[in-house]
């Protein structure tokens, strides 16, 4: 509990920090995105579309949550945003009390990473809106592999689907977790025994007929039916409140976006060359594929390992993402280059290509310690 407490104190400490940067300091504190969700739930509180904001590119659900922003105080969706982020930290407790191989004795330690972290508290309370998101993909894989329960799985992940297109990319290891050989391991936390004895559990989807089987099981049916319900019914009904805007700015234009500045990414430098030029939009499209290729076939190298397939999932998705920011390195080469104007073009592009190998490197080398240590990954004498 004291953890707990500790981690709301700082969440709170810099929210008021940042109340007070922002009205005396030289630099603000705030997300620019904050003022943009809140310029949208201006437009929505006056019966107007979130989409009369140029640069809103969300659901409408968002604002309409961030609707106290201006009937109620300026800085309310900074508070829910926390305390999302401090729900994450709850659900990664009772993820990682009886879902993994950390003995009890030392979850205190791995969660204070994300409780305790100033980095990660620094996010929710700029304005960041990414802890709904978080919160919705922990409730999921909670009621997956700690409560069993598919309903309200399905409902937190056609919410986070919603929200953010990006979830998506968890679907194919949530269906493998339904299957009769995917279990958490006995550890000090669990005394759950595992539904069958399987030899070679750690791949038990060896063919398209082997995935097809399983995604036509009871609990795969189930789950795609209420979470795309869930999925369509909140589409259907942004799309009846705002048209085709809703569809364009909340997902078809994350597709076809173009970022030639600060961006860090592996396509920088193409993305720039080619940017007034037709084909550019046929190529941020094309760009995907890599990482759609990535992400999709991470969870059939980890079929019994929901936790860690999504977290590999995530460091791929990132890395191969053709939008990355926030890179020191970046920040020493982007500010010659955007603020400076120096031409330091190749030098941004090689610093991407740079980060894009130690990201990979590092993701290898997560992988190949996890395979030693999990014992679901030695194989039997």
């Amino acid at each position: 509990m004291w953890m707990y407490i500790c981690g709301g104190v700082l969440r709170l400490f810099m929210l008021l920090l940042g109340e007070y940067l922002d009205r005396y300091g030289s630099v603000t504190y705030t997300d620019i995105d904050y003022y943009v969700f809140t310029d949208a739930a201006r437009f929505v509180v006056n019966g107007k579309s979130p989409y009369d904001r140029a640069t809103y590119r969300y659901t409408p659900l968002l604002s309409m949550i961030l609707a106290p922003n201006i009937t109620f105080h300026l800085s309310f969706g900074k508070y829910i945003f926390s305390l999302c982020d401090l729900g994450v930290g709850y659900l990664m407790q009772k993820l990682l009390e009886t879902s993994t191989q950390i003995p009890q004795n030392q979850i205190p330690r791995y969660l204070a990473f994300w409780l305790l972290n100033p980095i990660v508290a620094n996010i929710p309370t700029r304005g960041s809106a990414e802890s709904i998101v978080n919160l919705s993909i922990f409730v999921t894989l909670y009621f997956v592999l700690v409560r069993k329960n598919i309903l309200y799985a399905a409902f937190a992940f056609g919410l986070a689907v919603h929200l953010k297109i990006y979830p998506i990319i968890y679907a194919i290891p949530i269906l493998f977790a339904f299957s009769p050989y995917s279990f958490p391991p006995q550890t000090p936390n669990s005394s759950r025994s595992p539904k069958k004895v399987h030899p070679k559990y750690t791949t038990f989807v060896k063919s398209p007929r082997d995935f097809i089987s399983l995604c036509f099981s009871r609990e795969c049916i189930l789950f795609t039916i209420y979470s795309a319900s869930t999925f369509f019914a909140l589409n259907i009904a942004m799309y009846l409140l705002y048209g085709t805007p809703f569809l364009h700015h909340t997902y078809f234009y994350h597709f076809i976006r173009k970022d030639h500045r600060h961006n860090f990414s592996l396509w920088f430098l193409t993305i720039y060359s080619n940017f007034n030029l037709k084909s550019s939009s046929l190529f941020a499209i094309l760009s995907f594929l890599p990482q759609f290729l990535v992400v999709f076939f991470i969870p059939f190298v980890f079929q019994s390992d929901l936790l860690f397939s999504v977290f590999c999932q995530t460091f791929a998705f990132v890395a191969f993402n053709k939008v990355c920011t926030a890179q020191a390195v970046y920040l020493y080469y982007g500010n010659q280059l955007e603020n400076l104007g120096q031409n330091v073009f190749q030098k941004v592009w090689y610093s991407g290509i740079f980060v894009f190998a130690v990201n990979v490197y590092i993701l290898g080398e997560i992988i190949k310690n996890h395979r030693k240590q999990d014992p679901r990954y030695i194989k039997p004498h």
